[in-house]
């Protein structure tokens, strides 16, 4: 009996041409679909990070998945999840396995085959190229240093009145927020860039849309740079502002909205597989690329704000908050600093205003 896969749009599993009913957990199609694109043996540990956040056992969500998918992809002749104590497989050798990337042109159907070395170098092309931008941005920060952010300085010290056009004022800030963002938050997104890029390997138009969500994301962070500007316009006094900046980041840190849009941005596969729904995939590829970036900024606004705080031109804060955010958001470790970086920030702001 022949089985085929279909990725990269609504995931569908057929045997002999007839769709199968898919389990509804999310992370069960997204691990279905993972190993299913992926010929590589992958361990246990590995998936559970990939995946599972939130469980108190990650491991057994991993079982109860596997329990799901086997039924899908077994048969009575065949057993293609193969799995031991520590790795699991989906062996495809000879198995009349297929799986097919959606394209405009249904005919582009491809068989199982090993991620290729080729693939392996798109994907250091891809981290070169992201690396390349965040260079360029810390080089153009430090290059430009305080006159680039003349206007942000001001509205930081309450000058709003230096006699700038506020739209010219609001553009300079809005730059500059840009280059932040590339230069601190677009590396944190190269697993969700990574992880597409590897589903859409086989498609021509794979750099096309994989840009797509770049730009997709950076539009979400200017946006919310714009919205940083009118709102820094309310605030009447620098320490004040501070020091509601500091408490709000701190209890922002244990706030359940900010677990869930981490749990999303800890989940790259999940998420793709989730917000890729194969029509149109120009517009598709750009709203992953906006539904990523108000994850991200779900997550991170508050310690993006920060920089109201330490300095807007401070290259060094901004290096150490970008590392911050990007170990919460990509590791596993990053579970166990968001409460100390929450009691840190709580006790800065009860400090800064108490001093006031």
């Amino acid at each position: 009996m022949a089985l085929e896969i279909r990725l990269l749009g609504t995931l569908e599993v057929l045997r002999d041409g007839r769709p199968l009913p898919l389990p509804p957990s999310k992370k069960t199609r997204a691990l279905l679909a993972y190993l299913a694109a992926d010929a590589r043996a992958r361990t246990r540990a590995h998936l559970c990070d990939l995946l599972w956040d939130g469980p108190d056992d990650p491991r057994a969500a991993l079982r109860w998945s596997l329990t799901k998918i086997r039924p899908l992809l077994d048969d009575d002749r065949v057993t293609r999840i193969t799995a031991d104590h520590d790795s699991i497989s989906f062996e495809r050798t000879g198995k009349r396995a297929r799986v097919r990337y959606r394209s405009p042109r249904p005919q582009r159907g491809i068989r199982i085959v090993p991620v290729s070395g080729v693939t392996m170098r798109y994907r250091l092309l891809l981290s070169a190229s992201i690396a390349a931008l965040m260079g360029a941005a810390w080089m153009a920060l430090w290059t430009m240093g305080a006159a680039a952010h003349a206007s942000m300085h001001h509205h930081h010290h309450g000058a709003a009145s230096s006699g700038a056009a506020p739209l010219t004022a609001m553009l300079g800030f809005v730059a500059g927020w840009t280059l932040m963002t590339i230069a601190m938050m677009l590396p944190t997104s190269l697993p969700v860039l990574a992880t597409f890029a590897t589903l859409a390997r086989d498609r021509a138009d794979r750099t096309g849309l994989v840009t797509l969500v770049v730009i997709g994301y950076l539009l979400t962070w200017t946006l919310f740079g714009v919205v940083v500007w009118l709102g820094q316009q309310a605030m009447p006094r620098l320490a004040i502002g501070g020091s509601v900046i500091l408490l709000m980041a701190g209890i922002y840190q244990f706030m359940p909205l900010k677990h869930r849009c981490l749990e999303k941005c800890r989940s790259p596969l999940s998420f793709v597989i989730e917000h890729w729904q194969g029509r149109r995939e120009r517009w598709q590829a750009f709203k992953l690329g906006l539904d990523h970036g108000l994850f991200c900024v779900g997550c991170c606004w508050t310690l993006m704000l920060l920089m109201f705080v330490v300095g807007m031109t401070s290259l060094a804060w901004m290096f150490a908050l970008g590392v911050v955010m990007a170990i919460e958001k990509n590791t596993q470790f990053g579970r166990r600093i968001s409460a100390p970086v929450g009691v840190i920030l709580l006790a800065w702001g009860a400090m800064t205003l108490i001093s006031f």
